[in-house]
């Protein structure tokens, strides 16, 4: 019977007589840079380059790089720091060690 369905008395072009269906729209995920623990793993390291002056990285890698410090960064750190000058020397360390690995 018309007007029994939320579209069924529009035209067309504005909705009516469209099957509508209800989808969750998929979110960002979190990375876990599986290529490149792999890479890690089998103890092949990517060649990064410095700029000395202001400590970045540079070159093809250089995002690869950033996102696995990242990763290494949000996994070994608690949410609730603030700061990076609040993390603890040990969780530094720790880190630092895994980048040199």
């Amino acid at each position: 019977m018309p007007g029994d369905t939320p579209f069924g008395d529009l035209p067309p072009s504005q909705g009516g007589d469209k099957i509508h269906t209800c989808t969750k729209k998929n979110g960002r995920r979190g990375t876990r840079l599986r290529e490149l623990t792999v890479s890690r793993s089998a103890d092949q390291r990517l060649p990064i380059q410095f700029d000395m002056q202001t400590g970045k990285a540079l070159g093809d890698n250089s995002t690869k790089f950033t996102s696995y410090v990242a990763l290494l960064g949000r996994s070994k750190s608690s949410i609730l720091i603030d700061d990076w000058d609040h993390v603890p020397e040990t969780v530094k360390n720790q880190i630092w060690l895994s980048v040199q690995v």
